[in-house]
Protein backbone atom coordinates (compact mmCIF):
# COMPACT_ATOMS: atom_id res chain seq x y z
CA UNK A 1 0.00 0.00 0.00
CA UNK A 2 2.89 2.35 0.81
CA UNK A 3 4.39 1.77 -2.64
CA UNK A 4 1.03 2.58 -4.28
CA UNK A 5 0.98 5.85 -2.33
CA UNK A 6 4.40 6.78 -3.69
CA UNK A 7 3.35 5.99 -7.25
CA UNK A 8 0.10 7.92 -6.77
CA UNK A 9 1.88 11.09 -5.67
CA UNK A 10 4.48 10.70 -8.40
CA UNK A 11 1.63 10.30 -10.91
CA UNK A 12 -0.11 13.41 -9.52
CA UNK A 13 3.16 15.27 -9.99
CA UNK A 14 3.94 14.15 -13.51
CA UNK A 15 0.45 13.95 -14.97
CA UNK A 16 -0.63 17.11 -13.19
CA UNK A 17 2.31 18.99 -14.67
CA UNK A 18 1.74 17.47 -18.10
CA UNK A 19 -1.97 18.29 -18.04
CA UNK A 20 -1.32 21.88 -17.00
CA UNK A 21 1.44 22.15 -19.59
CA UNK A 22 -0.73 20.66 -22.34
CA UNK A 23 -3.68 22.95 -21.63
CA UNK A 24 -1.36 25.94 -21.40
CA UNK A 25 0.33 24.93 -24.65
CA UNK A 26 -3.06 24.79 -26.37
CA UNK A 27 -3.86 28.38 -25.37
CA UNK A 28 -0.34 29.71 -25.97
CA UNK A 29 0.06 28.00 -29.36
CA UNK A 30 -3.11 29.70 -30.61
CA UNK A 31 -1.49 33.08 -29.84
CA UNK A 32 1.99 32.34 -31.23
CA UNK A 33 3.31 31.06 -34.56
CA UNK A 34 5.26 27.94 -35.59
CA UNK A 35 8.23 30.25 -36.16
CA UNK A 36 8.16 31.34 -32.48
CA UNK A 37 8.32 27.71 -31.32
CA UNK A 38 10.97 26.88 -33.92
CA UNK A 39 13.28 29.66 -32.70
CA UNK A 40 13.28 28.39 -29.12
CA UNK A 41 13.58 24.74 -30.28
CA UNK A 42 16.82 25.58 -32.10
CA UNK A 43 18.47 26.09 -28.70
CA UNK A 44 17.27 22.88 -27.04
CA UNK A 45 20.45 20.94 -27.75
CA UNK A 46 22.66 23.59 -26.11
CA UNK A 47 20.51 23.85 -22.98
CA UNK A 48 20.15 20.07 -22.78
CA UNK A 49 23.90 19.46 -22.95
CA UNK A 50 24.62 22.16 -20.39
CA UNK A 51 22.02 20.68 -18.05
CA UNK A 52 23.53 17.19 -18.28
CA UNK A 53 27.02 18.45 -17.48
CA UNK A 54 25.56 20.28 -14.50
CA UNK A 55 23.71 17.27 -13.08
CA UNK A 56 26.45 14.79 -14.08
CA UNK A 57 24.58 11.69 -12.89
CA UNK A 58 25.24 12.49 -9.23
CA UNK A 59 21.52 12.57 -8.36
CA UNK A 60 21.18 8.87 -9.14
CA UNK A 61 24.45 8.25 -7.31
CA UNK A 62 23.15 9.94 -4.15
CA UNK A 63 19.98 7.85 -4.25
CA UNK A 64 21.91 4.62 -4.82
CA UNK A 65 24.40 5.33 -2.00
CA UNK A 66 22.92 3.70 1.11
CA UNK A 67 24.73 5.84 3.69
CA UNK A 68 24.66 9.24 1.93
CA UNK A 69 24.86 12.02 4.53
CA UNK A 70 24.67 15.82 4.60
CA UNK A 71 28.30 16.21 3.53
CA UNK A 72 27.62 14.10 0.42
CA UNK A 73 24.61 16.23 -0.51
CA UNK A 74 26.47 19.48 0.18
CA UNK A 75 29.46 18.36 -1.88
CA UNK A 76 27.31 17.64 -4.93
CA UNK A 77 25.36 20.88 -4.42
CA UNK A 78 28.57 22.92 -4.60
CA UNK A 79 29.67 20.98 -7.69
CA UNK A 80 26.31 21.48 -9.45
CA UNK A 81 26.21 25.23 -8.84
CA UNK A 82 29.86 25.77 -9.81
CA UNK A 83 29.51 23.84 -13.08
CA UNK A 84 26.16 25.52 -13.81
CA UNK A 85 27.73 28.97 -13.55
CA UNK A 86 30.70 27.98 -15.74
CA UNK A 87 28.39 26.59 -18.41
CA UNK A 88 26.21 29.70 -18.37
CA UNK A 89 29.30 31.83 -19.00
CA UNK A 90 30.25 29.58 -21.93
CA UNK A 91 26.76 29.79 -23.45
CA UNK A 92 26.74 33.57 -22.98
CA UNK A 93 29.96 33.87 -24.99
CA UNK A 94 28.81 31.40 -27.66
CA UNK A 95 25.43 33.10 -28.19
CA UNK A 96 26.50 35.29 -31.18
CA UNK A 97 28.05 32.27 -32.94
CA UNK A 98 24.87 30.22 -32.44
CA UNK A 99 22.84 33.06 -33.94
CA UNK A 100 25.21 33.18 -36.95
CA UNK A 101 24.99 29.37 -37.40
CA UNK A 102 21.20 29.48 -37.75
CA UNK A 103 21.19 32.91 -39.47
CA UNK A 104 18.73 34.25 -36.88
CA UNK A 105 20.02 37.24 -34.91
CA UNK A 106 17.22 36.91 -32.32
CA UNK A 107 18.84 33.74 -30.98
CA UNK A 108 21.70 35.67 -29.36
CA UNK A 109 19.43 37.37 -26.84
CA UNK A 110 17.20 34.31 -26.41
CA UNK A 111 20.13 32.01 -25.54
CA UNK A 112 21.63 34.45 -23.05
CA UNK A 113 18.35 34.64 -21.17
CA UNK A 114 17.12 31.05 -21.35
CA UNK A 115 20.57 29.70 -20.38
CA UNK A 116 20.01 31.19 -16.91
CA UNK A 117 17.70 28.22 -16.33
CA UNK A 118 20.81 26.01 -16.12
CA UNK A 119 22.05 27.96 -13.09
CA UNK A 120 18.64 28.11 -11.41
CA UNK A 121 18.00 24.40 -11.91
CA UNK A 122 21.46 23.61 -10.54
CA UNK A 123 20.39 25.18 -7.25
CA UNK A 124 17.46 22.75 -6.92
CA UNK A 125 18.97 19.41 -7.97
CA UNK A 126 20.25 18.25 -4.59
CA UNK A 127 17.17 19.26 -2.60
CA UNK A 128 14.87 17.44 -5.03
CA UNK A 129 17.21 14.43 -4.94
CA UNK A 130 17.06 14.37 -1.15
CA UNK A 131 13.26 14.40 -1.29
CA UNK A 132 13.32 11.53 -3.81
CA UNK A 133 15.71 9.50 -1.64
CA UNK A 134 13.44 10.02 1.37
CA UNK A 135 10.43 9.05 -0.81
CA UNK A 136 8.81 12.45 -0.21
CA UNK A 137 6.89 12.28 -3.48
CA UNK A 138 3.95 14.25 -2.08
CA UNK A 139 6.18 17.25 -1.39
CA UNK A 140 7.80 16.97 -4.82
CA UNK A 141 4.36 16.84 -6.46
CA UNK A 142 3.17 19.99 -4.68
CA UNK A 143 6.34 21.92 -5.60
CA UNK A 144 6.29 21.04 -9.28
CA UNK A 145 2.55 21.32 -9.87
CA UNK A 146 2.54 24.83 -8.36
CA UNK A 147 5.58 25.95 -10.38
CA UNK A 148 4.17 24.48 -13.60
CA UNK A 149 0.83 26.21 -13.12
CA UNK A 150 2.36 29.61 -12.32
CA UNK A 151 4.91 29.44 -15.15
CA UNK A 152 2.24 28.37 -17.66
CA UNK A 153 -0.03 31.20 -16.55
CA UNK A 154 2.89 33.64 -16.94
CA UNK A 155 3.59 32.33 -20.45
CA UNK A 156 -0.04 32.75 -21.44
CA UNK A 157 -0.20 36.32 -20.10
CA UNK A 158 2.96 37.24 -22.00
CA UNK A 159 1.67 35.65 -25.22
CA UNK A 160 -1.64 37.47 -24.79
CA UNK A 161 0.24 40.76 -24.54
CA UNK A 162 2.26 40.23 -27.71
CA UNK A 163 5.62 39.03 -26.36
CA UNK A 164 5.93 36.32 -29.02
CA UNK A 165 8.75 33.83 -28.51
CA UNK A 166 9.74 35.58 -25.25
CA UNK A 167 6.58 34.08 -23.77
CA UNK A 168 8.08 30.60 -24.17
CA UNK A 169 11.49 31.75 -22.93
CA UNK A 170 10.21 33.30 -19.70
CA UNK A 171 7.79 30.44 -19.15
CA UNK A 172 10.70 27.96 -19.17
CA UNK A 173 12.92 30.23 -17.08
CA UNK A 174 10.31 30.82 -14.39
CA UNK A 175 9.90 27.13 -13.44
CA UNK A 176 13.19 26.70 -11.52
CA UNK A 177 12.87 30.23 -10.07
CA UNK A 178 9.47 29.40 -8.58
CA UNK A 179 10.85 26.08 -7.27
CA UNK A 180 13.65 27.90 -5.47
CA UNK A 181 11.28 30.43 -3.90
CA UNK A 182 8.93 27.66 -2.72
CA UNK A 183 11.77 25.62 -1.25
CA UNK A 184 13.12 28.60 0.68
CA UNK A 185 9.80 29.94 1.94
CA UNK A 186 7.81 26.74 2.52
CA UNK A 187 10.33 23.92 2.92
CA UNK A 188 12.77 26.17 4.81
CA UNK A 189 15.59 24.98 2.59
CA UNK A 190 18.96 26.57 3.26
CA UNK A 191 21.89 25.63 0.99
CA UNK A 192 25.06 24.29 2.58
CA UNK A 193 28.35 25.24 0.92
CA UNK A 194 30.64 22.44 2.10
CA UNK A 195 32.77 20.47 -0.33
CA UNK A 196 34.73 17.28 0.38
CA UNK A 197 37.09 16.14 -2.35
CA UNK A 198 37.18 12.49 -1.24
CA UNK A 199 33.37 12.24 -1.19
CA UNK A 200 33.26 13.80 -4.64
CA UNK A 201 35.81 11.30 -6.03
CA UNK A 202 33.92 8.39 -4.49
CA UNK A 203 30.61 9.32 -6.14
CA UNK A 204 32.17 10.43 -9.41
CA UNK A 205 33.05 6.82 -10.32
CA UNK A 206 29.33 6.07 -10.65
CA UNK A 207 28.22 9.54 -11.70
CA UNK A 208 30.57 10.05 -14.63
CA UNK A 209 29.40 6.92 -16.45
CA UNK A 210 25.83 8.16 -16.11
CA UNK A 211 26.87 11.67 -17.13
CA UNK A 212 28.40 10.30 -20.32
CA UNK A 213 25.16 8.40 -20.94
CA UNK A 214 22.94 11.40 -20.23
CA UNK A 215 25.16 13.60 -22.38
CA UNK A 216 24.81 11.31 -25.38
CA UNK A 217 21.08 11.03 -24.65
CA UNK A 218 20.78 14.78 -25.01
CA UNK A 219 22.77 14.69 -28.24
CA UNK A 220 20.56 11.91 -29.58
CA UNK A 221 17.33 13.61 -28.49
CA UNK A 222 18.13 17.15 -29.62
CA UNK A 223 20.47 16.80 -32.58
CA UNK A 224 17.37 16.43 -34.76
CA UNK A 225 16.32 19.99 -33.92
CA UNK A 226 19.84 21.15 -34.77
CA UNK A 227 19.84 19.54 -38.21
CA UNK A 228 16.20 20.38 -38.99
CA UNK A 229 16.73 23.97 -37.83
CA UNK A 230 19.77 24.28 -40.07
CA UNK A 231 18.45 22.53 -43.19
CA UNK A 232 14.75 23.48 -42.99
CA UNK A 233 12.83 26.63 -42.11
CA UNK A 234 12.14 27.66 -38.52
CA UNK A 235 8.46 27.23 -39.35
CA UNK A 236 9.00 23.57 -40.24
CA UNK A 237 11.04 23.15 -37.07
CA UNK A 238 8.12 24.72 -35.19
CA UNK A 239 5.77 22.04 -36.56
CA UNK A 240 8.25 19.34 -35.59
CA UNK A 241 8.76 20.87 -32.14
CA UNK A 242 5.00 20.98 -31.56
CA UNK A 243 4.75 17.31 -32.48
CA UNK A 244 7.49 16.56 -29.94
CA UNK A 245 5.77 18.75 -27.35
CA UNK A 246 2.43 16.95 -27.69
CA UNK A 247 4.15 13.56 -27.59
CA UNK A 248 6.07 14.58 -24.48
CA UNK A 249 2.88 15.79 -22.81
CA UNK A 250 1.46 12.30 -23.25
CA UNK A 251 4.52 10.23 -22.38
CA UNK A 252 6.92 12.16 -20.17
CA UNK A 253 4.54 11.85 -17.24
CA UNK A 254 4.20 8.08 -17.66
CA UNK A 255 7.92 7.63 -18.23
CA UNK A 256 8.95 9.83 -15.30
CA UNK A 257 6.58 8.12 -12.85
CA UNK A 258 8.08 4.76 -13.72
CA UNK A 259 11.68 5.96 -13.97
CA UNK A 260 11.97 8.16 -10.88
CA UNK A 261 9.57 6.42 -8.51
CA UNK A 262 10.48 2.81 -9.30
CA UNK A 263 14.20 3.60 -9.18
CA UNK A 264 13.96 4.97 -5.65
CA UNK A 265 11.70 2.13 -4.43
CA UNK A 266 13.38 -0.84 -6.12
CA UNK A 267 16.86 0.43 -5.18
CA UNK A 268 15.84 -0.10 -1.53
CA UNK A 269 14.72 -3.72 -2.10
CA UNK A 270 17.56 -6.21 -1.36
CA UNK A 271 15.75 -9.40 -2.47
CA UNK A 272 16.37 -10.37 -6.14
CA UNK A 273 13.12 -12.36 -6.32
CA UNK A 274 11.07 -9.44 -5.01
CA UNK A 275 12.83 -7.12 -7.44
CA UNK A 276 11.89 -9.46 -10.29
CA UNK A 277 8.23 -9.41 -9.25
CA UNK A 278 8.33 -5.61 -9.07
CA UNK A 279 9.88 -5.39 -12.53
CA UNK A 280 7.26 -7.73 -14.02
CA UNK A 281 4.45 -5.67 -12.50
CA UNK A 282 5.96 -2.43 -13.82
CA UNK A 283 6.48 -3.94 -17.30
CA UNK A 284 2.82 -4.92 -17.56
CA UNK A 285 1.31 -1.75 -16.09
CA UNK A 286 3.65 0.61 -17.97
CA UNK A 287 3.07 -1.17 -21.30
CA UNK A 288 -0.71 -1.29 -20.81
CA UNK A 289 -0.95 2.49 -20.32
CA UNK A 290 1.77 3.43 -22.80
CA UNK A 291 0.37 1.44 -25.73
CA UNK A 292 -3.18 2.67 -25.08
CA UNK A 293 -2.10 6.32 -25.14
CA UNK A 294 0.23 5.75 -28.12
CA UNK A 295 -2.36 4.21 -30.42
CA UNK A 296 -4.99 6.75 -29.40
CA UNK A 297 -2.63 9.58 -30.44
CA UNK A 298 -1.61 7.83 -33.67
CA UNK A 299 -5.21 7.35 -34.78
CA UNK A 300 -6.62 10.71 -33.66
CA UNK A 301 -3.66 12.95 -34.54
CA UNK A 302 -5.25 15.02 -37.34
CA UNK A 303 -8.59 15.95 -35.71
CA UNK A 304 -6.93 16.28 -32.29
CA UNK A 305 -4.43 18.91 -33.44
CA UNK A 306 -7.00 20.76 -35.56
CA UNK A 307 -9.52 20.93 -32.70
CA UNK A 308 -7.14 21.87 -29.91
CA UNK A 309 -4.40 23.90 -31.62
CA UNK A 310 -6.07 25.31 -34.72
CA UNK A 311 -5.70 24.90 -38.45
CA UNK A 312 -2.25 26.53 -38.61
CA UNK A 313 -0.82 23.60 -36.62
CA UNK A 314 -2.34 20.74 -38.68
CA UNK A 315 0.99 19.99 -40.46
CA UNK A 316 2.27 18.84 -37.03
CA UNK A 317 -0.10 15.84 -37.11
CA UNK A 318 1.99 13.60 -39.36
CA UNK A 319 5.15 14.49 -37.44
CA UNK A 320 3.43 13.62 -34.18
CA UNK A 321 2.26 10.26 -35.53
CA UNK A 322 5.77 9.30 -36.62
CA UNK A 323 7.28 10.53 -33.35
CA UNK A 324 4.81 8.43 -31.31
CA UNK A 325 5.49 5.36 -33.46
CA UNK A 326 9.20 5.88 -32.78
CA UNK A 327 8.57 5.81 -29.02
CA UNK A 328 6.31 2.73 -29.01
CA UNK A 329 8.98 0.52 -27.39
CA UNK A 330 10.01 3.17 -24.86
CA UNK A 331 8.74 1.21 -21.80
CA UNK A 332 11.29 -1.50 -22.49
CA UNK A 333 14.12 1.01 -22.85
CA UNK A 334 13.14 2.76 -19.60
CA UNK A 335 12.72 -0.33 -17.42
CA UNK A 336 15.79 -2.14 -18.74
CA UNK A 337 17.83 1.00 -18.10
CA UNK A 338 16.56 1.03 -14.52
CA UNK A 339 17.53 -2.62 -14.11
CA UNK A 340 21.17 -2.09 -14.90
CA UNK A 341 21.45 1.19 -12.98
CA UNK A 342 20.08 -0.47 -9.85
CA UNK A 343 22.40 -3.42 -10.45
CA UNK A 344 25.30 -0.94 -10.47
CA UNK A 345 26.15 -1.62 -14.14
CA UNK A 346 26.78 2.01 -15.01
CA UNK A 347 29.34 1.09 -17.69
CA UNK A 348 26.81 -1.12 -19.48
CA UNK A 349 24.25 1.70 -19.20
CA UNK A 350 26.82 4.08 -20.71
CA UNK A 351 27.73 1.70 -23.55
CA UNK A 352 24.12 0.99 -24.49
CA UNK A 353 23.42 4.71 -24.47
CA UNK A 354 26.37 5.29 -26.80
CA UNK A 355 25.01 2.63 -29.16
CA UNK A 356 21.46 4.01 -29.00
CA UNK A 357 22.50 7.53 -29.84
CA UNK A 358 25.08 6.36 -32.35
CA UNK A 359 22.26 4.65 -34.23
CA UNK A 360 20.13 7.80 -34.03
CA UNK A 361 22.92 9.99 -35.33
CA UNK A 362 23.79 7.52 -38.11
CA UNK A 363 20.15 7.44 -39.23
CA UNK A 364 20.08 11.25 -39.18
CA UNK A 365 23.22 11.55 -41.30
CA UNK A 366 21.59 9.37 -43.96
CA UNK A 367 18.26 11.20 -43.94
CA UNK A 368 18.70 14.88 -42.96
CA UNK A 369 18.98 16.06 -46.57
CA UNK A 370 15.48 14.77 -47.26
CA UNK A 371 12.06 15.59 -45.83
CA UNK A 372 11.31 15.67 -42.10
CA UNK A 373 9.07 12.63 -42.63
CA UNK A 374 12.06 10.69 -43.99
CA UNK A 375 14.18 11.82 -41.04
CA UNK A 376 11.56 10.48 -38.62
CA UNK A 377 11.31 7.12 -40.41
CA UNK A 378 15.06 6.75 -39.98
CA UNK A 379 14.65 7.62 -36.31
CA UNK A 380 12.00 4.89 -35.91
CA UNK A 381 14.34 2.23 -37.32
CA UNK A 382 17.19 3.38 -35.07
CA UNK A 383 15.01 3.42 -31.94
CA UNK A 384 13.58 -0.05 -32.53
CA UNK A 385 17.04 -1.52 -33.11
CA UNK A 386 18.43 0.01 -29.90
CA UNK A 387 15.35 -1.08 -27.90
CA UNK A 388 15.91 -4.69 -28.95
CA UNK A 389 19.55 -4.44 -27.87
CA UNK A 390 18.45 -3.13 -24.45
CA UNK A 391 16.02 -6.01 -23.99
CA UNK A 392 18.62 -8.65 -24.90
CA UNK A 393 21.45 -7.08 -22.87
CA UNK A 394 19.73 -5.97 -19.66
CA UNK A 395 16.96 -8.42 -18.81
CA UNK A 396 19.14 -10.89 -16.94
CA UNK A 397 20.07 -8.25 -14.34
CA UNK A 398 16.41 -8.12 -13.30
CA UNK A 399 15.83 -11.83 -13.77
CA UNK A 400 13.53 -11.28 -16.78
CA UNK A 401 14.52 -12.97 -20.04
CA UNK A 402 14.10 -11.24 -23.39
CA UNK A 403 11.42 -13.79 -24.37
CA UNK A 404 9.35 -12.84 -21.32
CA UNK A 405 9.58 -9.18 -22.25
CA UNK A 406 8.59 -9.98 -25.84
CA UNK A 407 5.51 -11.86 -24.61
CA UNK A 408 4.50 -8.91 -22.42
CA UNK A 409 4.87 -6.59 -25.42
CA UNK A 410 2.71 -8.80 -27.66
CA UNK A 411 0.03 -9.22 -24.99
CA UNK A 412 -0.24 -5.48 -24.29
CA UNK A 413 0.12 -4.10 -27.83
CA UNK A 414 -2.37 -6.28 -29.73
CA UNK A 415 -5.66 -4.85 -28.39
CA UNK A 416 -4.84 -1.10 -28.60
CA UNK A 417 -3.31 -1.64 -32.04
CA UNK A 418 -6.48 -3.30 -33.35
CA UNK A 419 -8.67 -0.69 -31.59
CA UNK A 420 -6.74 2.08 -33.35
CA UNK A 421 -7.10 0.43 -36.77
CA UNK A 422 -10.84 -0.19 -36.29
CA UNK A 423 -11.55 3.34 -35.00
CA UNK A 424 -9.46 5.02 -37.70
CA UNK A 425 -11.47 3.24 -40.39
CA UNK A 426 -14.65 4.71 -38.87
CA UNK A 427 -13.47 8.33 -39.32
CA UNK A 428 -11.51 7.86 -42.55
CA UNK A 429 -12.79 10.30 -45.13
CA UNK A 430 -14.62 12.50 -42.60
CA UNK A 431 -13.66 16.16 -41.96
CA UNK A 432 -10.91 16.53 -39.34
CA UNK A 433 -13.12 18.27 -36.80
CA UNK A 434 -14.54 17.78 -33.32
CA UNK A 435 -17.08 15.21 -34.50
CA UNK A 436 -14.33 12.99 -35.96
CA UNK A 437 -12.36 13.25 -32.73
CA UNK A 438 -15.43 12.29 -30.70
CA UNK A 439 -16.27 9.33 -32.98
CA UNK A 440 -12.72 8.05 -32.86
CA UNK A 441 -12.45 8.46 -29.07
CA UNK A 442 -15.68 6.57 -28.35
CA UNK A 443 -14.90 3.78 -30.81
CA UNK A 444 -11.31 3.42 -29.59
CA UNK A 445 -11.98 3.24 -25.86
CA UNK A 446 -15.02 0.95 -26.21
CA UNK A 447 -13.07 -1.42 -28.48
CA UNK A 448 -10.03 -1.22 -26.19
CA UNK A 449 -12.05 -2.06 -23.08
CA UNK A 450 -14.06 -4.89 -24.69
CA UNK A 451 -10.95 -6.32 -26.35
CA UNK A 452 -9.12 -6.51 -23.04
CA UNK A 453 -12.14 -8.14 -21.39
CA UNK A 454 -12.24 -10.81 -24.13
CA UNK A 455 -8.49 -11.47 -23.88
CA UNK A 456 -8.58 -11.46 -20.07
CA UNK A 457 -6.04 -8.69 -19.62
CA UNK A 458 -5.04 -8.86 -15.96
CA UNK A 459 -3.87 -5.24 -15.74
CA UNK A 460 -7.22 -3.85 -16.91
CA UNK A 461 -8.99 -6.14 -14.44
CA UNK A 462 -6.85 -4.78 -11.59
CA UNK A 463 -7.71 -1.17 -12.51
CA UNK A 464 -11.42 -1.97 -12.82
CA UNK A 465 -11.44 -3.72 -9.43
CA UNK A 466 -9.65 -0.78 -7.81
CA UNK A 467 -12.14 1.64 -9.36
CA UNK A 468 -15.13 -0.40 -8.13
CA UNK A 469 -13.57 -0.67 -4.68
CA UNK A 470 -13.00 3.08 -4.62
CA UNK A 471 -16.62 3.72 -5.63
Amino acid sequence: MAKEKYYSWSAINKFGCQLIGFVGNVFIARLLTPDDYGLVAMLSIFIGIAWNFTESGFADGLIKKANADELDFSTIFVYNVFIGCILYAILYVLAPFVADFFHRRELEGILRVIALSVVFRALTIVEVTKLRKELQFKTIAIVFVISTFLSTFLGYLLALNGYGYWSIVYQNLSVPVINIVYMILVLKWRPAFRFDWMRYKEMSRFGYNLMASYFTNQIGANIYTLFIGKSHSSKDLGFYAQGIKISDAAFQGINSVILTTSYSIIAKEPSPSKRRDMYLSIFNHFSFIHFAVSFFLIGSAWPLINVFFGEQWVPSALFMQLIVIGFLLNPFVTINSNMIKIAGKSKLYRNLTFIRNGLNITALLFTFRYSIETILVGQILARYTSALLDVVSCGRYGGIRWSEQLLICINQIAVPGLACLFSWNIIRGLPIDGASLAYFSIAFFVTFFVGNVITGNRVQRIYVEKYLKFK
